[in-house]
């Protein structure tokens, strides 16, 4: 059984010299269409990790941007569902393009891990300072942010994946009075130490 892992897209600029990183084809791929700038993978478990864990992590990252981006990509069981934890993919991405934050294309801030045991996951949800419009130079909170990063624009071209993420959205837009007041009633108990 493999062992657990955890990474964080980063710029590769803003890496610390004791940090350990990799690149990967499909990051470098997007994150150098209008940057010469790649961003990385950084290791923050394990930290700092053997050669061993280097391979196994990176052979298994390696192995769900080969399938992403190839033939056949889209089977329901040997396409990218095999490698990726879609309905976790699928509320990061709701949270992430609802809040329009620009770290979360997989530019920087953004983070992926796999458990011992499952599947390739995206999140947790961290690093909202440039979300709700607090990016200076874009053109505000409007359009997607999210919807054509990397992985995520690969992912919207299976018809399967938009139906679930549709479905997921309904499903969570039927329950908005509930968040609403469960929002308020949050800012409320928050009001006196804001």
């Amino acid at each position: 059984t493999s062992a657990g892992w955890f990474l964080e897209v980063v710029n590769l600029p803003r890496v610390e010299p004791s940090e350990t990183y990799f690149r990967s084809p499909a990051l470098d791929a997007w994150s150098m269409q209008s940057d010469s700038i790649p961003s990385v993978w950084v290791y923050k478990q394990p930290d700092p990790p053997t050669a061993a864990q280097r391979a196994q992590v990176e052979a298994e990252l390696w192995r769900l941007e080969e399938v992403l981006y190839g033939e056949g990509f889209a089977h329901p069981d040997t396409g990218y569902a095999a490698y990726l934890n879609v309905d976790a993919t699928i509320d990061w991405f709701l949270v992430q393009e609802l809040a329009k934050n620009n770290d979360a294309a997989f530019f920087n801030s953004t983070f992926v891990y796999k458990a011992p045991t499952g599947r390739i996951t995206v999140g947790p949800l961290w690093d909202f300072d440039l979300a709700f419009g607090n990016y200076p130079w874009d053109a505000g909170p409007e359009g997607w942010k999210v919807r054509h990063g990397a992985w995520i624009e690969r992912l919207f071209e299976d018809p399967a994946f938009r139906q679930r993420l549709k479905a997921r959205w309904l499903t969570l837009y039927s329950q908005r009075a509930d968040i609403d007041a469960w929002l308020v009633a949050r800012a409320a108990l928050l009001d006196r130490s804001q």
